[in-house]
């Protein structure tokens, strides 16, 4: 995905986005999350309200991703290059983590004391620990600026999401949306 006012960047493409991804390694682990968390997620709600949640998910990623880098963006270059067309400098997004991260926040709000084996380190940690961790992690690298290829603010957006979803579901459980 482009950014929005890019001559590059297409209508579908916040939708669409999250079914691209940039290497083996990057969508074997979304996958894999998709398939631990989301699994589940879609026994308890059903495929049609998964498939919502998880579309909403990617849109509220590719959205906050937007507006956040669109914002530090025209911060960086309107004082370092004013004159350089900040909007078509960007480097396009794709993977499903910013949905994926929606669906991992959704686990850990509807189970948060589930013990989860992670895998690097080899310890047992509850699924609520491991979304604050996750989230900590995200933030930590938006915080400093860290510039490591990854798309931390569709993660924390994606998150956000996720969570605004499932606090609004939690209120009036009879509704579809």
């Amino acid at each position: 995905m482009f950014y929005a006012t890019s001559p590059l960047f297409q209508p579908w493409q916040p939708l669409t986005h999250m079914f691209m991804h940039g290497g083996f390694m990057h969508i074997a682990f979304n996958m894999y999350a998709l398939y631990l968390f989301g699994s589940i997620l879609e026994r308890v709600w059903g495929w049609r309200r998964f498939l919502f949640f998880y579309m909403s998910a990617g849109f509220g990623a590719a959205l906050i991703h937007q507006i956040a880098t669109g914002v530090e963006a025209y911060m960086l270059f309107d004082s370092v290059y004013p004159a350089q067309d900040w909007r078509e400098m960007f480097i396009p997004v794709v993977g499903a983590s910013g949905a994926v991260m929606g669906v991992v926040v959704a686990f850990g709000l509807l189970f948060p004391n589930t013990r989860l084996q992670l895998l690097f380190p080899p310890i047992p940690i509850a699924a609520k620990y491991l979304v604050l961790l996750v989230i900590a992690f995200d933030a930590y690298f938006v915080i400093k600026g860290i510039d490591d290829g990854i798309a931390h603010w569709a993660h924390l957006g994606g998150a956000a999401t996720g969570f605004l979803i499932v606090k609004m579901w939690s209120l009036n459980r009879d509704a579809f949306y």
